[in-house]
């Protein structure tokens, strides 16, 4: 695969954000799911898949979706892939005394069954999108979707182009082997950054996997860049806009290596 398609930096400019902000997008069945945050033009060849965080549809993710699909000329899709029962916010930033918060999310989120029907329902997306006419498929996946984009990504249909996480959520040592597309991972203090590099650096070493892309925001908490994207404070502010902007550019020149 050639790789002088990849002519634009990976550091771009950053993403333009607002703090009061109306979605742009809307709600629709999608795919078999009852509802899909929906956004971008329908005639484009490009597709995203967003896959929040545990915390479901939040402004700070929807907007997101909104950046990507202006800056990429895309259609991105974010289906409701916790059915009606994303983990409450405020539970998890102020649990109750006798709340396991940490047990609670894993038994719910990263249950290996939960974790498969994911992956069957992102596969699914991807399939419809393709026949629409779309030619390129991304997905990206916040948190605890960072595993759900990687398991697909290394699946011999290949029904993503390139797939991508921020702050990505108890990754284990084996998923990064065998993608077979190109990845971007952007952890933050809290994630496993020396294992999401490798998973890059791996990647990237293979013929399709120039586009890859990894940065650690170190001096960023877990969950910057979605439900608890915090735009008030400016370091958050910039982290969100600096990481969707390379976000867009990863996806833009992962584009163009799926299509030499």
């Amino acid at each position: 695969m050639a790789e002088a398609g990849i002519t634009r930096a990976c550091c771009a400019e950053p993403a333009t954000v607002s703090r009061e902000y109306t979605l742009k997008g809307t709600y629709a069945p999608y795919a078999g799911f009852d509802k899909a945050y929906i956004v971008g033009p329908n005639d484009t060849k490009r597709a995203i898949i967003f896959t929040y965080d545990i915390f479901g549809f939040f402004p700070t993710t929807q907007q997101a979706a909104d950046i990507l699909a202006d800056r990429l000329n895309a259609k991105v899709v974010m289906p409701d892939f916790a059915h009606g029962k994303p983990y409450d916010s405020t539970r998890y930033l102020n649990p109750p005394p006798d709340a396991n918060v940490r047990k609670e999310v894993a038994e719910q989120f990263f249950a290996p069954k939960y974790l498969d029907d994911r992956v069957a329902e992102i596969k699914r997306v991807a399939v419809a999108l393709k026949a629409e006419g779309k030619t390129f498929v991304g997905a990206i996946g916040l948190c605890w979707g960072g595993r759900l984009v990687l398991n697909v990504g290394r699946s011999p249909a290949k029904e993503l182009d390139a797939v991508a996480s921020n702050h990505p959520a108890a990754l284990n040592q084996t998923d990064g082997d065998n993608l077979l597309v190109p990845v971007a991972l952007y952890p933050s203090k809290d994630d496993q950054a020396e294992l999401a590099e490798t998973i890059v650096k791996n990647t990237k070493a293979k013929p399709f996997g120039a586009a890859s892309d990894f940065k650690h925001f170190n001096n960023m908490h877990h969950g910057w860049s979605g439900a608890h994207a915090w735009l008030d404070r400016e370091d958050n502010y910039a982290a969100y806009a600096e990481v969707y902007g390379r976000l867009s550019t990863f996806f833009d020149n992962a584009s163009r290596v799926a299509a030499a």
